[in-house]
């Protein structure tokens, strides 16, 4: 699978009723449900929808997408749509969805799948903090998404010590329930930080 989380900047989202749609919004929407790899191509009128089976349509490779609209978007009170915009209230879970998206998505199984985050703005800062997330912590599997929270206040508070023992407990228990993952690609532009975050 190839999963795309994209991140849209403050004030931003994919209805275009507030402002025009972004190219973080127009890449998620032009995404198709199928891409392909380098490896085969496969005839592109074989291709039908539904299922594909991986044997038959080699390289065709399934993608995801998660979208994010963009702090300030979640409220419909002036005021803190303004005050989320202003301090980035809102970056802290949006990495957290996003997370939880990839988690729930990703085949520890063969461990191929490719992951693609595309940030603008606050966006840009949200994938920017996942990526570092996720190639200082990895991946949890569904199972261990339980320790999220935990890790993830380790990581912000930049305690070294503490999360390195909790990742290495939760690689070498008995359901080795957290594995490294690589990032594909980590496209964001015109970042913005949020307070409070590393």
């Amino acid at each position: 699978k190839r999963l795309f989380v994209c991140c849209d900047g403050t004030w931003q989202n994919a209805s275009g009723t507030v402002a025009p749609l972004t190219n973080v919004a127009r890449l998620a929407r032009c995404v198709d449900r199928y891409g392909y790899d380098k490896l085969k191509l496969p005839n592109v009128d074989s291709v039908k929808r539904g299922d594909i089976d991986p044997e038959e349509y080699a390289g065709v490779v399934p993608q995801l997408v998660y979208y994010s609209s963009g702090i300030g978007t979640q409220s419909a009170l002036p005021f803190d749509k303004g005050l989320s915009g202003a301090i980035g209230k809102g970056v802290t879970s949006n990495i957290l969805s996003a997370y939880c998206f990839i988690c729930n998505n990703y085949n520890f199984a063969s461990e191929m799948d490719e992951i693609v985050l595309v940030g603008f703005s606050r966006g840009a800062f949200t994938v920017r903090c996942l990526a570092s997330f996720i190639s200082e912590v990895g991946l949890l599997r569904r199972k261990g998404l339980t320790f999220l929270r935990i890790l993830f206040q380790h990581w912000l508070l930049q305690e070294t010590g503490p999360l390195k023992d909790k990742i290495d407990t939760l690689k070498k228990g008995p359901f080795n329930l957290l594995r490294s993952a690589k990032i594909k690609v980590l496209a964001e532009w015109d970042t913005v930080s949020a307070m409070g975050l590393p």
